[in-house]
């Protein structure tokens, strides 16, 4: 009994660390290259229900501010895995699903036969963008391949995790030309 118990408790403390790491990190040349969508804007319309496939899905509509990859300036419209509508609530663990009104900057997968996207990494490829036009939350480690070019454009992070936007922009917009991610 107590060994069954012992090895039980050394599973679970094993396990633990692989539950909360189940989301490789995914730096910024990566994800350029695995984008079908980058652009900047803001979410103006959150949507769950069914497809047409009776999945629950969440659509999402931007207001596209700053089109840098696959989308031109308007609107834009994405289908995401996973939401709640009025039979339930499915969730993705680890995906970012947006909120209307937040300002944005983001990379999606190229859109599935069926329509699905997602960010880059579940939720690494999307940065909230504050008042001043910084981008929130972003990791040096980011820009663990890219290091000189990002400094050269000036968007390396603060101590506070924060990039101006438009730095971020120009130097996406620099990988991209340069043959850092796919045309």
């Amino acid at each position: 009994m107590v060994r069954s118990l012992l090895l039980l408790f050394s599973l679970a403390l094993l396990s633990s660390p692989l539950l909360r790491s189940q989301v490789r990190q995914v730096d910024l040349k990566e994800m350029i290259e695995s984008s079908g969508m980058i652009f900047a804007g803001v979410v103006t319309e959150v949507e769950g229900g069914e497809d047409e496939n009776g999945d629950i899905v969440t659509w999402t509509t931007f207001r596209v501010e700053s089109p840098i990859r696959g989308v031109i300036p308007g609107s834009v419209k994405i289908k995401q895995y996973g939401g709640i509508t009025s039979k339930g609530t499915m969730t993705l663990a680890h995906m970012r699903y947006f909120v209307e009104g937040e300002r944005v900057l983001v990379m999606l997968y190229p859109a599935s036969d069926l329509g699905f996207t997602s960010p880059i990494g579940m939720g690494q490829g999307v940065w909230s963008v504050n008042d001043r036009g910084e981008l929130q939350g972003v990791s040096p480690q980011l820009f663990s391949n890219i290091e000189e070019v990002a400094k050269k454009e000036e968007a390396l992070p603060d101590s506070r995790g924060h990039v101006l936007l438009s730095k971020m922009i120009s130097l996406i917009q620099t990988l991209t030309q340069s043959g850092g991610g796919n045309q």
